[in-house]
């Protein structure tokens, strides 16, 4: 049996900022308290998250682009993917 891809890259994408081109994307740190992600300046960090395991393998640069834009429209802040594809992906390069 293969053995399944445990790399899976978490994109904390910051979309309310594509868009809102005016709004500034900053790091995510840990609560002091070590319980919650908060922006730099302290300010919670409401996770809510998608996920397009295939993002990276499956999805061409359009299409990924449109897909990004939609969710961000939506309110998500947060996309996860796989930074390595099980389904051939080792084999089958990215679009």
């Amino acid at each position: 049996m293969k053995k399944l891809s445990l790399s899976i890259l978490f994109l904390a994408v910051c979309l309310f900022a594509q868009a809102q081109p005016s709004a500034t994307v900053s790091p995510l740190k840990v609560s002091d308290n070590k319980r919650y992600l908060v922006r730099q300046d302290g300010s919670p960090f409401f996770w809510l998250g998608d996920t397009a395991w295939e993002l990276f393998h499956r999805l061409n640069r359009e299409e990924a682009d449109k897909y990004l834009k939609r969710r961000a429209e939506q309110g998500f802040t947060v996309i996860l993917a796989v930074a390595r594809a099980e389904f051939d992906g080792l084999k089958e390069p990215n679009p």
